[in-house]
């Protein structure tokens, strides 16, 4: 039986900018990780860094 993965990078503000490893799929911990806060009905995926960056 597999476990379910954690995957910290897909919820990070700096998913796009991170230099800390290429194997985002894989982390599960992280000293740099910044959660993205969203409201509600707001599309984190069709967002830029940048943009992301000033909320």
């Amino acid at each position: 039986m597999n476990a379910p993965t954690i995957n910290l990078c897909l919820n990070c503000l700096h998913i796009n900018a991170c230099v800390l490893t290429t194997l985002k799929e894989l982390v599960f911990s992280c000293s740099e990780f910044d959660e993205i806060k969203t409201d509600a009905g707001y599309d984190i995926h069709n967002t830029t860094q940048s943009e992301l960056e000033l909320t």
